[in-house]
Formats: structure tokens, C-alpha cells, sequence
């Protein structure tokens, strides 16, 4: 039986991570998810022991600035929405939508430590079947959308702008403006991947071995 005391610090200690999480997606995002989607496979034993295999992120198409969160344990996959605050605002189909009892927080938590990893790291590794002459893992092929902070005094050019509101239905103009309000006199650019095969439609398939390593330091705490 755990010790109530131990599962509350455990849960607290999820909570301020997520609470982290969060914060540095809204302040610090760098990469988009993949237009065709990103499936990362779970390599952490911790997960595997608790029936986790892995998890797909997408992008609504109702409004891509959310992304559809599917979870795959055991045999099924549930699923959930995150909006564009990283906040749970919809569940998926009825008895396939992502529950939060007590172990909400590491739940969630699994689910926002895999999306920062892609949005805020460059630690995802592409697992898809290696072009000749490559090892089977390497960093996504080609180039993963992402922000570029530009040099004191640039704007984005109309261009950037149409794009990235017709990839991702984000208001480049907003965005530089919400910087501003925040201090930050550098404004920002959208750069389009741009990727070196032709696999497209299935999700880019990954694994992220550090996405984990805070909930292992938890878990694992004695």
C-alpha cells in the first residue's frame, strides 16, 4: 500500500512540474509539431511497467493552434486535446477520452513532458527507416518548423506571415506584440520545415529518452 503522505508529495512535486511544463512552452517554444503529426514511442522502463507505449501528437484541424493527444496503453488508445494554453479543454470519443482521477498530475505530466521535449528541445530522435548510408536514429530529417528571434530592428516579412497563419493559424503579428508587452525588443520569424524524404502522411515516428527524466527523478525518490 503507498503511504498517503508519499503519494500526496509525489503529486505535489508533479504538479509544480507541470506548472513548468506549461511556462516554458507559452514562453520559450522553438519547434512546431510536424504537419503529418509526431508519434514518439516510449523507451522509459518506468513507463513500460506502468503499461504506457506511446504517445501521438496532432494538430486540431477545428483550430491548430491545439493539438489532439493520443495516449496508447495496454491495448487502447485514449485521447484528449490541449489547447493552445497546454490546458485539457476537451476530451476525445466517449470511452476513449483521457480520465484524471487522483494521478491526474502524472498523467498529464507524461503528456506535457513528451510535447515539451519536441516544442522546447533538440533531443527528439527520428526513428523512421534511415535513408542509405544513415544510422537507423538521428535528429528529425530535413527541418523541423520552428521560430527564429531576429536581429534588433527585423520584422517578419508578409510572407512568413501568411504561412505560418495558414500552417499553423498562428497571428505572427500577435505574437511579436504579446513579445513586446513582455520586454522583449528582438521580434520573431516563422521558418516552413523542410524535410529530406517523401514519407508523408503517417506521423513522424521518434523516441525522446529526456522527456522523462524529471518524472523518473520523482518516482524514483526515496
Amino acid at each position: 500500500m503507498v503511504d498517503p503522505d508519499k503519494a500526496r508529495e509525489i503529486r505535489d512535486q508533479l504538479r509544480l512540474d507541470n506548472e513548468r511544463l506549461i511556462q516554458e512552452m507559452r514562453d520559450d517554444s522553438i519547434h512546431f509539431l510536424s504537419p503529418r503529426g509526431d508519434q514518439i514511442d516510449f523507451s522509459d522502463p518506468i513507463l513500460a511497467d506502468l503499461g504506457f507505449k506511446g504517445i501521438t501528437f496532432e494538430m486540431d484541424p477545428r483550430n491548430r493552434r491545439d493539438t489532439i493527444v493520443s495516449l496508447n496503453v495496454g491495448n487502447f488508445t485514449y485521447q484528449a486535446v490541449l489547447d493552445e494554453y497546454f490546458a485539457l479543454r476537451e476530451t476525445g470519443p466517449e470511452g476513449r477520452s483521457v480520465v484524471l482521477p487522483d494521478d491526474g498530475e502524472l498523467l498529464r505530466n507524461i503528456l506535457l513532458s513528451h510535447l515539451h521535449a519536441i516544442r522546447c528541445t533538440d533531443t527528439v530522435k527520428d526513428t523512421e527507416a534511415a535513408l542509405p548510408g544513415e544510422s537507423g536514429e538521428r535528429s528529425f530529417r530535413g527541418r523541423r518548423a520552428h521560430r527564429r528571434i531576429l536581429a534588433e530592428g527585423y520584422s517578419p516579412t508578409r510572407a512568413q506571415i501568411l504561412l505560418i497563419l495558414r500552417d499553423y493559424d498562428i497571428d505572427l503579428n500577435r505574437w511579436n506584440e504579446e513579445r513586446a508587452r513582455q520586454g522583449k525588443e528582438r521580434r520573431v520569424t516563422y521558418v516552413k520545415e523542410s524535410e529530406a524524404d517523401t514519407n508523408q502522411g503517417a506521423p513522424v515516428r521518434s523516441v525522446a529518452p529526456q522527456a522523462t527524466n524529471k518524472l523518473r527523478a520523482i518516482l524514483t525518490a526515496t
